[in-house]
């Protein structure tokens, strides 16, 4: 049945005959999708047999996979007696372990080896027998989880996936509102779709194929022979539905269980190694990226004012209009006026008719008649004037460390803002005599605004992917007779990369307004020199700075996660090497390393020092600071009595040692300037 040969010539017209024969849309199928894992881990086992050769001319393809799957030692099932591909003659000439030359005329005629449970299938590129397998998703699920904030008159939807996918809402009810989550289907299930050429879920109509009939079929098949004759199909088409052969009406079906992370999907032999393929490369444990937002924002409002204030009196005054003058006789006989005054009190120096204070002539009359300026009487109680002379400078520091913990590619959201509400609509309907009046309130958020995606990189880089946002209200508008706030807005976004545990920088979110005013008596304060006495200057600024240090570190949630005290107090840079805690010896008290390692024992208590001051200066200090000053004072002290030891048993190295030595000296004089500050903070 074996026919060796040993001609080149032989076994190059074999390969031509082999590639030509074969189908090569199958085999081009077969390489287009990596090979899963655990096939590797067998084959690569398989292949480091010991080399052989084989020559085979004119041999039933059949027999030969026979052959070489028994030389390989595995178990097998191989093709079919009565197979076409089976009878196929083949001749090659190959040195090389069984198993690798049983891979190669598998490629080379359109074959596929599936491993199943320690065995072998031997299938056609196209086989069509349809097989169900369940696969565990350990550790990525792919899931999209939007928020969902239902306020009883609309939804407003928030993805934490690469977007963020908004809709405004009204009616914003903040005792009231219910927050839920919706989980949408998982993205592998629309991969692996693909992957068997099926169409995507939101296409599908749940039984595994597209929304469109098959011309001459009705849309509901039966299940059993009988079934499919009742519904006028012929013995073909009945046997084809209750087939497990892949066919018109069997097709590959992915079902997903989001409760117990399980995907059920039904395919033949050959898809089910692309899909094990795929889920090798997506279903990885993905990383936990702590993003840290250090916020420094200052503002700075220097006002002054000068001058003479009379809005008291005429914006403020307590004017009475006279509502009657008599004129009377006291017990002595003298003749006086009697004034009648209103109740309630006026502002703005209501105007009051003279006539009948002095004499018979109502002059208020004759100045509206004339079209002069109404006349006034001031009181002494009436005037209130303020003499203003002000000059305020206030600098105000706020400092806060928010820190957030996501998976890989997926997007924070951090918020400082105020909901500031505005008046979204507004209608009205006439009942009867009556009219009904509905308003539509909205809220703007007015703030930060701080949304970041982080993606792990290569070599332990994070791309961060930043949008900020700033917004503030400058101002009010009236429209139809309601105020609408002018909001102003400042928007920043742009991608970086930076190495894990480094900082970056952003800055530039400055604002300034200045405004000047002056108030004054009408045509006195423009009397030179003397309308100083009538009006009053003022002028303020407004500076506000805002920046921010963002410091995304990877971390290992199994080896401590994420340490308690911010790491952006001091911003760590590129191309600085953070110096590591130092080595004591437990019996002895000194320093591992000798003087090699004074560098870095200094450089670690140098930065430890400044971690500390820099936390006072944000007025976030505390006791346990006092305490952590303390012992900082004592390794200090410590750190110099082995320094002067090491000067004197090692004279050669004396200078490098009495620069560390002025180095600790500098770091107590300024521990003992920080602890002064720190007792003034606490009691001054």
């Amino acid at each position: 049945m074996f026919h060796p040969v040993r001609s080149q010539t032989a076994l190059l017209c074999a390969i031509c005959a082999l590639c030509t024969g074969s189908k090569t849309v199958a085999k081009s199928e077969f390489d287009a999708y990596s090979l899963p894992p655990h096939y590797e881990e067998q084959a690569s086992h398989l292949r480091s047999a010991q080399p052989q050769q084989y020559d085979f001319a004119k041999a039933m393809l059949a027999d030969v996979l026979r052959f070489l799957a028994t030389d390989a030692g595995i178990s097998f099932f191989s093709l079919p007696d009565d197979s076409d591909q089976g009878e196929r003659l083949i001749t090659f000439s190959i040195k090389a372990s069984p198993f690798q030359v049983l891979e190669t005329l598998c490629r080379a005629n359109g074959l596929s080896l599936v491993p199943d449970n320690g065995i072998w299938y031997i299938r056609p590129a196209d086989d069509r027998e349809l097989v169900g397998k369940s696969y565990e998703i350990r550790h990525n699920a792919l899931e999209r989880v939007e928020r969902i904030v239902d306020t009883g008159n609309s939804r407003t939807y928030s993805s934490n996936g690469q977007g963020i996918n908004t809709s405004a809402a009204s009616g914003l009810n903040l005792q009231g509102m219910r927050e839920t989550f919706e989980v949408s289907p998982s993205e592998i299930i629309d991969d692996i779709r693909a992957i068997l050429d099926l169409p995507p879920a939101s296409l599908d109509n749940g039984s595994g194929t597209a929304n469109t009939a098959i011309p001459g079929i009705p849309s509901t098949l039966g299940a059993s022979n009988g079934a499919g004759s009742a519904l006028g199909l012929d013995e073909a088409a009945a046997a084809a539905i209750n087939s497990n052969e892949l066919s018109a009406y069997r097709r590959p079906k992915v079902i997903w269980k989001s409760d117990s992370n399980t995907l059920y999907v039904v395919a033949t032999r050959l898809q089910h190694l692309w899909v094990e393929g795929y889920l090798s490369a997506a279903d990885k444990r993905q990383p936990m990226i702590a993003i840290e937002v250090k916020f420094i924002e200052t503002a700075r409002d220097p006002r002054r004012e000068f001058g003479v204030d009379w809005t008291g009196t005429f914006e403020d005054g307590n004017f009475r209009k006279v509502s009657e003058i008599t004129r009377e006789t006291d017990s002595n006989g003298n003749p006086y006026n009697s004034i009648n005054y209103d109740q309630v009190a006026t502002t703005g120096g209501y105007r009051t008719d003279l006539s009948p204070l002095l004499s018979g002539v109502n002059l208020n009359n004759i100045a509206g008649t004339l079209g002069w300026p109404s006349f006034s009487v001031l009181s002494a109680q009436d005037i209130n004037v303020k003499l203003r002379a002000l000059l305020r400078d206030e600098t105000t520091t706020t400092t806060s460390y928010p820190r957030m913990v996501t998976l890989n590619n997926r997007e924070v959201a951090i918020r400082s803002v105020v909901n500031q509400p505005v008046l979204a609509a507004q209608s009205s309907a006439t009942l009867g005599t009556g009219a009904t009046t509905t308003q539509s309130i909205e809220y703007l958020p007015i703030g930060t605004v701080l949304n970041i995606l982080p993606k792990r990189m290569d070599d332990d880089r994070i791309l961060l992917n930043m949008a900020i946002t700033v917004s503030s209200i400058v101002g009010s508008e009236m429209i139809s007779g309601n105020p609408y706030p002018i909001a102003s807005s400042r928007v920043y976004g742009a991608p970086v990369e930076v190495d894990s545990g480094y900082t970056v920088a952003v800055g530039g979110l400055n604002e300034a307004r200045e405004r000047e005013g002056e108030t004054g008596v009408p045509f006195l304060s423009k009397i030179p020199l003397l309308g100083y006495a009538f009006k009053y200057k003022n002028r303020s600024k407004n500076h506000k700075n805002l920046m921010l240090f963002i410091t995304p570190t990877l971390i290992d949630p199994r080896n401590g996660g994420l340490p308690a005290e911010p790491q952006s107090v001091l911003p760590q840079r590129p191309a600085s090497e953070l110096p590591h805690i130092p080595r004591v010896d437990q019996n002895s008290g000194a320093l591992v390393g000798g003087a090699d390692s004074v560098p870095n024992a200094v450089s670690y208590l140098q930065r430890e020092f400044d971690v500390l001051h820099q936390t006072v200066h944000e007025a976030r200090g505390t006791d346990e600071d006092t305490e952590k000053l303390k012992e900082l004072g004592v390794a200090v002290d410590h750190l110099r009595t082995q320094v002067e030891q090491l000067q004197l048993s090692q004279p050669s190295r004396s200078t490098e040692l009495g620069r560390y030595l002025q180095q600790l000296g500098q770091i107590r004089r300024q521990m003992s300037e920080l602890r002064y500050e720190m007792f003034k903070r606490k009691h001054l």
